[in-house]
């Protein structure tokens, strides 16, 4: 029995230590900090969340702060306390909450308002992040019935204009 703790007890350290590769160490449970104070809410299949994993390592390692992550769609413990903090406010993900100001984020922002988020310093709650170059490319885009009007129009005026210059 007491061959088996210790082995158990190895294991976690290791793990904690980085020690053993990421493949083995996820299925080890690790310690969590016992009360967070930066939290982040999201849900199975969120693009936006995900978009927002890199903006959350960044801040925590530039203010050194952890932000504990709670995936609203594996327990109803996690969708509870959700519930709880977002009081009807946002209702949507990914979702963030700080403790210490109780102030939070509804909806993906930009990494500057997060930053200040999590140094307690004022943020905006709904503040979008700034567009990709491909989402600027694509709002310029027409398309549909009035597009084709337009593509139409203009190529009979450049013909137009072709035949004025002859």
């Amino acid at each position: 029995m007491t061959l088996r703790l210790l082995t158990l007890l190895a294991v976690v350290v290791s793990a904690e230590a980085g020690w053993i590769p990421e493949g083995v160490a996820k299925y080890i449970p690790r310690r969590q900090e016992p009360n967070p104070r930066l939290l982040s809410f999201t849900g199975p299949d969120c693009d936006l969340c995900e978009d927002m994993i890199p903006s959350m390592r960044e801040a925590e390692r530039l203010t050194g702060r952890k932000i504990r992550t709670f995936n609203v769609g594996a327990t109803t413990a996690d969708y509870e306390l959700f519930r709880g903090l977002d009081e009807g406010e946002c209702g949507g993900l990914p979702f963030f909450y700080n403790r210490d100001t109780h102030k939070f984020i509804c909806g993906p922002t930009s990494f500057d308002n997060l930053m200040m988020w999590a140094e307690n310093g004022p943020s905006d709650e709904f503040l979008p992040p700034p567009p990709t170059p491909e989402e600027i490319a694509t709002s310029m885009r027409v398309t549909g019935f009035w597009a084709r009007v337009d593509r139409k129009f203009s190529a009979v005026k450049r013909m137009g204009q072709a035949n004025m210059a002859k």
